[in-house]
């Protein structure tokens, strides 16, 4: 049988679920049989019998067993929540282990956030200060959101570090996304959603220099970290940096270049560059640059 994040968080959690209140022997070995019962994420009529059997025999009260399955579904929301990317299938079946414990859908939700403001704290202690002259703008904090669109090869990698330092990895634009990383090349709806919210925009080797010097939530910043943010620079501060990627990507939809309108003028320029793959921003950026002057030139 193949084995899920959850079912594996339970055979992990043995012995570290944290009981609220007193924790006495006889709720730890209901814990522990309650932690052994659901490794296969099903508590079947004979395992919740042989739990009521110890409850009765060991004088656990009705309080004392809820408070052992808040424990674990807390325990349980840590250890996936830390993951940094849960599925929403780990999600569905941490609710249905709450709910055969009787715990409903709104507190394991209100786990599961507490959970993330946990991850996030302990992460944001983990950052330090951006280095002096810093001239990248505003800084990645944990708990932005960022967004991915083309292929620059190494976004999988991207992706999966962004993650683990506590950034939300989405895959759609809305209004409360705070980055998007862009190829250069593909022109589609993310981007175009993008310049819509007026969302920052970066190619993907400033993204990684705007993750290695990640700061902390605005929330759990220390005084000691440097207050610049999204909700207190202005807007002209805001406008003194502008990514290479989104200067690539100012122009209208419409007037995105074709990666085969970009080769051609490099080859014509005696630049060398690649028949296929993903095109430099870099090379992008020099293509608008020529197209625009020509266009004042003929004007």
């Amino acid at each position: 049988m193949k084995t899920t994040q959850i079912s594996d968080a339970l055979a992990a959690s043995r012995g570290q679920v944290q009981l609220s209140g007193d924790h006495t022997p006889e709720t730890a070995a209901y814990a522990e049989l309650l932690l052994s019962s659901l490794q296969d994420g099903v508590l079947s009529a004979e395992e919740r019998a042989d739990l009521e059997q110890l409850a009765r025999t060991q004088g656990v009260s009705a309080e004392d067993i809820h408070d052992v399955h808040q424990a674990l579904i807390t325990g349980l929301a840590d250890l996936v929540i830390d993951s940094g990317r849960v599925p929403r299938s780990e999600r569905q079946e941490l609710i249905k282990v709450a709910e055969q414990l009787g715990i409903d859908q709104k507190e394991v939700v209100t786990a599961s956030k507490q959970a993330e403001i946990r991850r996030f704290t302990r992460l944001s202690a983990a950052t330090k200060p951006l280095p002096p002259g810093w001239r990248l703008g505003e800084p990645l904090r944990v708990g932005d959101r960022v967004a991915f669109t083309g292929d620059a090869g190494d976004r999988d990698r991207q992706e999966a570090d962004a993650a683990r330092r506590g950034l939300r990895v989405t895959g759609s634009v809305s209004g409360r996304t705070d980055v998007l990383v862009w190829d250069g090349e593909m022109v589609g709806g993310k981007l175009s959603k993008a310049r819509t919210h007026g969302t920052c925009i970066v190619a993907p080797s400033e993204f990684d220099l705007l993750l290695a010097n990640l700061q902390p939530s605005l929330d759990m910043a220390p005084p000691s970290h440097s207050p610049v943010g999204r909700s207190t620079k202005t807007a002209s501060a805001r406008e003194q940096h502008i990514s290479a990627g989104e200067r690539a990507a100012a122009a209208p939809p419409h007037s995105a270049p074709k990666p085969a309108d970009v080769r051609e003028w490099a080859l014509e320029n005696g630049i060398s560059v690649a028949e296929r793959g993903r095109l430099s921003t870099s090379l992008v950026e020099r293509y608008l640059a020529a197209q625009e002057q020509s266009s004042s030139i003929d004007q």
